[in-house]
């Protein structure tokens, strides 16, 4: 009789402990989620800022565009690849 209940001590306990040792893997696999969530997060934050960056850049060039001749102007314009177009027909004359 105390075989078999030893036995099933036994079984019990390997029980619990492969709950155990599943619960814990499964803790890992959450954490490991979220760490690879929070670094998507902040390469999508830096990859944001860099954008940010790059076109304030961009306006800081057209500030200056328009700040030169009317012919420097246009060269800055096509070297974007950019063009201006009149709305108004009368303004063309301006």
């Amino acid at each position: 009789m105390m075989r078999i209940q030893k036995q099933k001590q036994l079984l019990v306990r390997r029980q619990h402990e492969e709950i155990a040792r599943i619960e814990a893997e499964a803790r890992a696999a959450r954490l490991n989620l979220r760490r690879k969530e929070r670094l998507a997060l902040e390469k999508y934050e830096e990859e944001a800022k860099s954008n940010i960056e790059d076109n304030l850049a961009s306006e800081k060039e057209m500030v200056k565009l328009c700040s030169g001749s009317s012919l420097a102007r246009i060269r800055w314009l096509k070297k974007f690849g950019l063009s201006l177009r009149m709305e108004e027909p009368e303004l063309e004359e301006i």
